[in-house]
């Protein structure tokens, strides 16, 4: 176990003090309020942060469905119907759906015959 300080956190983990401050009033990371100060263990958040940045990483260079619908020449409808039958990959992170173009397309030229 490794306490520290909001402050001595956010140098060794090397994310913001707004970032940490939020994870901890979310209840995202866990932490100890002592004499009028947060302490966060650092063994405990530092795989959370890694998680984070995992599934944030994942997202990057996704597109929404308009976006992707326009940029191959057909309906969002369409496009949504399709994803909804599986025939071509996509996340759904909360309601939206989101995309990445290039495995769109590659799903759509290896479905045409």
């Amino acid at each position: 176990m490794k306490l520290r300080t909001v402050n001595e956190a956010v140098q060794e983990l090397g994310v913001s003090k707004y970032y940490l401050r939020t994870g901890i009033k979310e209840k995202r990371f866990p932490a100890l309020e002592w004499g009028g100060r947060l302490l966060v263990d650092i063994e405990e958040i530092e795989p959370l942060i890694a998680e984070e940045r995992r599934q944030r990483e994942a997202h990057e260079g996704m597109i929404g469905l308009k976006d992707c619908a326009e940029a191959i020449g057909i309906k969002p409808e369409s496009l949504r119907k399709m994803a909804m039958a599986g025939l071509v990959p996509h996340r759904k992170v909360g309601r939206y759906y989101r995309f990445c173009l290039a495995d769109v397309m590659a799903a759509i030229r290896a479905g045409m015959k």
